[in-house]
């Protein structure tokens, strides 16, 4: 993995990265990317457990391996996202790939890190909130948040999952919902908390394409298709 921060640059011309699965490297020589000439400002690429080559013009975090969101051993790179860090770059994205899940007992059912686009891959999943957790999922920055993979919310009373004004919600088609009961998705204002407006109730046979984009005024649009996949993930 190779992050490039918001003043970082690179200077090369035509430059190639490859990966390779055993030593000697030239004898084994995997897929490829072009990096290509200069550039300046937030950069991701990285290269996953499964071979598959991802990259970001952003400061991103990608989960490496299935595991809770607090251990660094969870991400490539073996370093977990921190609201310092995504404040200092003025937002980072998150990846979860095919075949990872992410899970989030140490967040005790709040995400206060400044994730500017949040995308579950397909075979991916994002696991909200525990089992016994009682007080719903809350988002506190405002993000884009793509989901082809699956969302899953734990608890098994219910809840809500509570995405604050400004954010969009893309659910693919072909993305999964699961849930032990129906919830809600509640939109609400970060300076005033609380529980907000409710957007949608949504249960275990919940599937796409919805696309919803929330105004920073709480104005609710209806997207009639969703957004391209390349323009998110490379936001």
């Amino acid at each position: 993995m190779c992050t490039f921060y918001t003043k970082a640059s690179f200077v090369g011309s035509a430059t190639v990265i490859y990966q390779f699965t055993a030593l000697p490297v030239i004898d084994n020589l995997g897929t490829r990317f072009t990096l290509g000439a200069s550039f300046t400002g937030a950069f991701t690429f990285g290269i996953l457990f499964s071979g598959e080559i991802q990259y970001f013009n952003s400061v991103t975090f990608i989960v490496g391996i299935s595991g809770s969101f607090s251990v660094d051993t969870t991400w490539l790179g073996d370093i977990a996202p921190t609201a310092d860090i995504c404040d200092l770059v003025g937002g980072c994205g998150l990846y979860i790939p095919s075949g990872c899940v992410l899970s989030t007992p140490s967040l005790s059912g709040e995400l206060n890190i400044n994730f500017i686009v949040i995308t579950i891959a397909t075979g991916g999943t994002f696991e909200l909130g525990t089992i016994d957790w009682e007080f719903g999922f809350r988002f506190k920055f405002a993000f884009i948040f793509n989901i082809y993979g699956t969302l899953s919310f734990l608890p098994s009373i219910g809840g809500s999952i509570y995405l604050p004004f400004g954010c969009t919600f893309n659910f693919f088609v072909g993305a999964k919902f699961f849930s032990l009961v129906d919830i809600t998705i509640r939109i609400y204002d970060v300076l005033i908390g609380g529980e907000g407006t409710l957007l949608i109730i949504i249960s275990a046979s919940f599937t796409g394409p919805y696309s919803v984009t929330i105004t920073l005024d709480g104005q609710v649009i209806i997207n009639s298709e969703c957004k391209l996949r390349e323009f998110f993930y490379q936001i």
